[in-house]
């Protein structure tokens, strides 16, 4: 902002303008993340794999994207495979042994 300035009301004209630019600078960065985000986000794929040899057993897609994001994506939705089956393993396991913890309790109660 200019310190020379001897009017107040040029002064409110100047903010008045500095709130706009920024108004404008916010919609065009949110119209380029907008860009980005079809570039990089647009598609739907469903995969699945075998866990232990990292076989692909279904893969589906309803989008059209460029060859060299498909093997990124492809790297990402493997990971995110591999991630689950952690989660559902971890899971599974702990179930067994709350099962087999109550077995035992109610079977102590017979005895």
């Amino acid at each position: 902002k200019n310190k020379n300035i001897a009017s107040d009301d040029r002064m409110i004209v100047e903010e008045e303008d500095d709130v706009n630019v920024n108004a404008n600078d916010k919609e065009k960065d949110k119209e380029e993340k907008e860009k980005i985000e079809q570039q990089y986000c647009s598609g739907q794929l469903t995969l699945a794999i075998m866990p232990v040899s990292s076989k692909m057993i279904t893969m589906h897609m309803q989008s059209i994207i460029d060859i060299d994001k498909m093997h990124k994506l492809l790297q990402v939705c493997q990971s995110g495979c591999k991630d689950i089956h952690k989660i559902m393993k971890h899971a599974i396991k702990q179930h067994s042994f709350q099962l087999m913890q109550h077995r035992v309790s109610s079977t102590d109660d017979f005895v």
